[in-house]
């Protein structure tokens, strides 16, 4: 799960771009940098908080993760696009927000929550 964004990145930079194949898509990826205040803006603007707590050290109705718990942003990060992803059996609240996430507000609020721990 953890090429899942790469893969997903590097597949539209090739339609978009029209690349001849995987390796030159994957160059023209664009690589995001995380910003932590842009993360907290974005865990207010979906009220993460009400589920999560707001130190992201609730258990979520009492079966998620400790969100700070998860190893690494990238972690983080990758659990958002899963829940983006049509064949995820997750909570449908959450799947539901994370529908709402771009690429960037999932970099910058996996960074953010990373950063509680």
């Amino acid at each position: 799960m953890k090429i899942l964004p790469i893969i997903a990145l590097s597949i539209s930079a090739l339609l978009l771009s029209g690349c001849n194949n995987y390796e030159e898509a994957l160059k023209e990826a664009p690589v995001l940098s995380a910003n932590i205040n842009a993360g907290l803006a974005v865990f207010e603007k979906y009220n993460c908080a009400s589920c999560h707590g707001q130190d992201a050290r609730t258990s979520a109705l009492g079966v998620s993760r400790i969100i700070p718990e998860i190893d690494t942003a990238r972690d983080v990060e990758n659990a958002l696009y899963a829940l983006q992803s049509l064949t995820s059996d997750r909570h449908p609240v959450m799947k539901g927000v994370a529908a709402n996430l771009n690429s960037q507000e999932i970099v910058d609020v996996a960074s953010y929550v990373n950063s509680l721990q």
